[in-house]
């Protein structure tokens, strides 16, 4: 691997996180680089962050090991930390299929249908609405931040 695997940018008015956490887990280094980024993003209107594994599993009646974080007190802390310095949107993947909503005060988005075979709901779960071939187009302006499910076959 080339360059540090956690790492940000800024264009315009957004700040961008990206996150590593491919071993289901953001150790105290990269924790502490967070809250420096996340203090030093206050410049900018908007803050996105981006890791592959949801900081909870957005499925319902769903206890599936692997599909979070699985880590409560980083779940916690880093939560708490995107509701303290008004992360505009969280962005993750890992469950292949599409779901949104607020963790704490902090909008998610989950989106992993660009390709790979989609997940199957979990037991207990008949429903198959979350799970489709999708991309997400996100229009930043000076006003706010909208974005588009776009579905695909």
């Amino acid at each position: 691997m080339f360059g540090n695997p956690y790492y940000s940018f800024s264009e315009k008015n957004s700040y961008f996180i990206v996150l590593d956490d491919a071993n289901s887990d953001v150790n105290n280094t990269q924790m502490n680089w967070l809250k420096n980024e996340l203090r030093w993003s206050q410049n900018c209107k908007y803050r996105f962050i981006f890791m592959h594994i949801p900081l909870y599993d957005p499925r319902y009646n769903s206890t599936g090991k692997g599909l979070s974080l699985g880590n409560s007190t980083t779940e916690k802390t880093i939560n708490n930390l995107f509701d303290e310095y008004n992360v505009t949107i969280l962005f993750t993947s890992h469950i292949h299929g599409y779901f949104h909503g607020v963790w704490g005060k902090t909008a998610f988005i989950t989106t992993g249908g660009a390709g790979s075979p989609l997940s199957k709901p979990p037991n207990g779960v008949n429903s198959t609405e979350n799970y489709f071939y999708h991309y997400i187009l996100v229009n930043v302006t000076d006003h706010g931040v909208d974005y588009e499910l776009v579905m695909y076959n």
